[in-house]
């Protein structure tokens, strides 16, 4: 074997595959946030009035009826309260809703090729 035309060292560049990953932002859900109007029933105790006629009789001094006046009547109104009920759209919450980011951790496993470098020499 001649050795002469070989040179003292030989380079040899080995290679292998690193794992590369990158971050794509992929919509995963939709939320539609609204509101509806619930009609419910509610009861409030009002208090209320009304006039109510009553007759308070006396005895006339003397017993006689001397200085009376007859009459055909007198017309007296009698009132009385009615509860009125209106509606008023009061503000009583505010709701806000908003999205934040959550950092996780992802485990990527992939194959990933070495080279390797070997080294045989015969002798003879």
């Amino acid at each position: 074997m001649v050795t002469e035309n070989l040179p003292h060292a030989v380079d040899v560049v080995r290679f292998e595959e690193r794992l590369r990953t990158e971050r794509e932002r992929v919509p995963v859900e939709r939320v539609v946030v609204g509101k509806r109007v619930i009609t419910e029933t509610r009861t409030v105790t009002v208090e209320v009035r009304r006039e109510e006629f009553f007759i308070e009789r006396s005895c006339v001094p003397g017993g006689s009826g001397a200085g009376t006046e007859r009459s055909n009547g007198w017309d007296i109104i009698c009132y009385e309260e009615i509860p009125e009920v209106s509606l008023r759209l009061t503000p009583v919450e505010r709701v806000r809703v908003r999205v934040e980011p959550v950092a996780e951790t992802a485990d990527v496993t992939a194959a990933v090729r070495v080279e390797q470098v070997a080294i045989e020499q015969e002798t003879r």
